[in-house]
């Protein structure tokens, strides 16, 4: 039977961790004394020495308290997110979510409706931003689940598309524009036209900025007259001719449908990217979190 415990493995990593009998001592609220006495009972246990006594400088781990430290650390990590998963799952139920604007405006709204009407006792805390500040909210721990308009790197997260979108370049429903609507014309007929862009830092104008890239077309060279952060406004701004700007097919799409903007492709044959649902491992999931992500799986593949 092991005879290690805790406390053992948390006054030696500390002392390694610090360099020092003096600070760990103090990190643990512990005396110097009873730390040296919880690293006497683990070298006994282990039937080895984890420091050098005879070495010059302050602390030197021997061989074996190399290899001890990697596993206390390892096991003290472990049980640190085992507390952190029990505190969570016992906690008033609550989703804390973020989105960027396209995903937060046109898709959530029906989803996390639905999602609430089934889930009983539980609520909703939905943040938004950017693609790139629903990831630094992601990191920091401040929601759990996001979404966004751009594939997150790094493999840190689970990462999962659920929608296909389309880029489209938006124009006033004139004559002017119907006309070259017959004709065919190209994205970069109608970018010499006084552009709106969404900000930097969406999913969607970085889509938009790769796809001019490829194209050809210099960001800097085109007539920017407007910056917004919201689809809402720049379609309004859009249908009374102020210019023109390329958005998500999925914002666009009621002001398509209804006649008051015309949609163009971005590039021959489409401009596509997808939203993404974007997660911690499922590992750390609370249950309330794995129920939101299967649903909002089911939904997607409705979608698809």
């Amino acid at each position: 039977m092991l005879d290690i415990n805790l406390k053992q493995l948390e006054a030696f990593a500390t002392v390694v961790e610090h360099n020092s009998f003096t600070k760990a001592a103090e990190e643990m609220y512990l005396t110097q004394s009873t730390v040296s006495a919880h690293i006497r009972g683990l070298e006994e246990s282990l039937g080895c020495r984890l420091f050098d006594r005879e070495a010059k400088k302050k602390i030197a781990l021997t061989e074996e308290g190399r290899l001890a430290y990697t596993y206390a650390k390892d096991i003290l990590t472990r049980c640190h997110r085992l507390k952190e998963a029990v505190e969570k799952n016992n906690r008033t139920s609550e989703l804390a979510v973020g989105a960027s604007t396209v995903a937060a405006i046109y898709l959530l709204p029906g989803m996390l409706s639905e999602f609430l009407k089934k889930s009983g006792d539980c609520r909703c805390v939905l943040k938004r931003g950017d693609s790139r500040k629903v990831m630094e909210l992601l990191r920091s721990g401040t929601i759990q689940i996001g979404f966004v308009g751009i594939r997150p790197e790094g493999d840190e997260f689970e990462v999962c598309p659920i929608l296909r979108d389309q880029m489209v370049i938006i124009t006033e429903n004139s004559p002017r524009f119907r006309e070259m609507k017959a004709r065919g014309v190209t994205a970069k007929e109608l970018l010499r036209e006084p552009v709106i862009f969404r900000e930097e830092g969406s999913g969607s104008r970085i889509v938009a900025d790769r796809a001019l890239q490829r194209m050809g077309i210099r960001v800097e060279s085109l007539n920017k007259i407007a910056e917004m952060d919201n689809p809402e406004n720049i379609k309004s701004y859009v249908a009374g001719g102020m210019g023109v700007s390329v958005i998500s097919a999925y914002a666009a799409a009621d002001y398509a449908a209804d006649g008051r903007i015309l949609a163009f492709d971005l590039e021959e044959g489409g401009t596509y990217r997808s939203i993404y649902m974007v997660h911690e491992k499922d590992v750390n999931a609370s249950p309330l979190e794995r129920e939101f992500i299967r649903f909002v799986k089911e939904q997607a593949e409705q979608l698809s």
